[in-house]
């Protein structure tokens, strides 16, 4: 009987998975049980190390991109013999494994979204696979989309409840400060503890960190989390625009009753009064209320029949090993319908501009805006054109820091590259006219004034409009200057005069 050739898969992560969340716990499954005899994967980290060895997994064999050497050229020799790129993904914002994979001519190209944003920004990228219904009604084509939840290996997550003698209700929040919520735990202390005052609030995750007190416990990350699930009684999950909540999946499979949010993917997973409880996050009584009732039935025993009810959908629902089948089904009818590589792609190319703006915004996110800013030269100095709107509203973006670290003729040249690429949007010809006027040239640029005065001579309401507009982007000094030149083109508008004293007392009591 014929065997077929295993379907080369490369899977690009953000970063490994002892540094990540949920998503790293997704490509992790990924790599454990994907069915080698039909899948030969490779797996990258598209972030650099950052000095510790620790957070790479020794059981996941990464390949580690250099960040000395062009990120881009390295992915084009990885995907050179790939018949299937997959890539996960927070945003909708990655040209760099995107134009790889098209450059590099692979035959399919899947985007996995674990976030309630559009994607398929490329109409070469074949399928994006969302990890909910909610994520889902957010992408521009249902024709290319799939949902195939996240899952949790029940394995790893067991109800092994830790029995207490002291009587005390443990509420848990399990995720990241920095993440948007309506409250946080330790925000609605004073409300558990008047119903509750032997209660322990619990606060896990990255930024959870800083002092303890008896009562709230900030523990930062915590690798066993499977113990600290089982430790607790209630996770208490209000975020907002959470396309699943892959922590009310671990909590539940663990025995841990959630309190939710109605928000997006939580409602997917949480069955209100059945396994857990779904809530107006807006509603800030409401919250302290059903919180209340959570506890009572803790104290009662009645949580017991929700703890069974909640393993009972993780097991049915959320169970890993059927979401690693979806996916590996998912990329066999890819490779069948796409075909398979018949040639290697090339090992070197020049990259979009929309790669140098991505790895720019890597480079300032570390907070290296020097090397931001080489990149940002090398996409002025591209052939082709931005092509795609994402991309230039980053790059506008760049504008403004460069305007204001002082690197004008960087301002200029990306500018002209919007300009060049096609950008024709008001305030696009507002920011530039302004930016000029702030800099006191004798004429801002010829097409960027011609249409802000729409073809007239300069008006005390173009200059205001211009300050008003630098102002609102966050340059009150280049607003000042606006105006003090408009003050010299207009001396009769006394209402430049105004804005500008008020700017300079703005400025000077160090709001600006």
């Amino acid at each position: 009987m014929h065997i077929p050739e295993r379907i080369k898969l490369v899977h690009c992560s953000r970063k490994p998975y002892y540094a990540g969340g949920g998503l790293e716990r997704m490509d992790y499954y990924l790599w454990r049980h994907l069915d080698r005899d039909l899948i030969d994967p490779r797996f990258v980290v598209l972030e650099e190390e950052q000095g510790d060895k620790s957070v790479y997994d020794p059981s996941v064999d990464y390949i580690k991109l250099d960040g000395s050497k062009s990120r881009f050229n390295q992915l084009l020799a990885v995907f050179s013999d790939a018949d299937v790129v997959t890539y996960s993904t927070v945003d909708r914002f990655q040209p760099l494994v995107a134009e790889s994979a098209r450059v590099a001519k692979t035959p399919a190209l899947v985007e996995i979204m674990h976030t309630l944003m559009p994607g398929q920004l490329y109409d070469h990228i074949d399928l994006t696979i969302c990890v909910s219904n909610s994520a889902a009604q957010m992408q521009p084509d249902p024709g290319r989309t799939k949902v195939i939840v996240n899952g949790v290996d029940l394995d790893d997550f067991q109800p092994r409840r830790k029995t207490r003698s002291d009587g005390k209700i443990i509420l848990l929040q399990a995720t990241r400060r920095q993440k948007d919520m309506f409250f946080c735990l330790d925000e609605l202390a004073k409300d558990i503890f008047a119903m509750e005052p032997d209660a322990e609030l619990w606060l896990a995750g990255q930024g959870q960190e800083g002092e303890s007190t008896a009562h709230v416990k900030r523990m930062g990350l915590v690798e066993d989390m499977a113990g600290l699930y089982n430790s607790a009684d209630l996770l208490i999950m209000l975020s907002k625009k959470e396309a699943l909540g892959i922590a009310a999946v671990e909590a539940m499979a663990c025995g841990c009753v959630p309190v939710v949010a109605d928000d997006a993917g939580l409602k997917e997973v949480v069955t209100d009064q059945v396994d857990g409880f779904v809530v107006n996050g807006n509603d800030r009584p409401k919250v302290v209320e059903t919180i209340g009732r959570a506890m009572k039935m803790v104290n009662t025993g009645q949580i017991d029949h929700l703890r069974s009810k909640g393993r009972c959908a993780v097991e049915r629902n959320f169970d890993i090993r059927n979401q690693i089948e979806q996916y590996q089904k998912t990329i066999i009818g890819l490779a069948k319908q796409k075909g398979r590589r018949t040639a290697p792609g090339p090992l070197k190319a020049d990259p979009s501009p929309e790669v140098d703006i991505y790895e720019a915004l890597d480079h300032y996110h570390r907070d290296n805006w020097g090397k931001a800013a080489e990149y940002l030269e090398r996409m002025t100095k591209r052939r082709d054109p931005l092509k795609i709107e994402a991309y230039m509203n980053v790059a506008r973006n760049f504008i403004k820091l460069a305007e204001s670290t002082g690197r004008p003729e960087l301002s200029d040249a990306i500018f002209r590259k919007l300009y060049d690429s096609g950008l024709r949007e008001d305030d696009f010809f507002l920011m530039w006219y302004a930016v000029g006027l702030a800099r006191g040239e004798k004429g801002p640029e010829a097409e960027p004034s011609r249409h802000v005065n729409k073809g007239g001579g300069v008006t005390p309401e173009t200059i205001m409009s211009s300050a008003l507009f630098l102002l609102k982007e966050g340059l009150a000094v280049h607003a000042a200057e606006a105006l003090r030149r408009g003050m010299e083109i207009c001396p009769d508008a006394p209402e430049l005069a105004g804005l500008y004293k008020g700017i300079l007392k703005k400025l000077k009591g160090g709001a600006g």
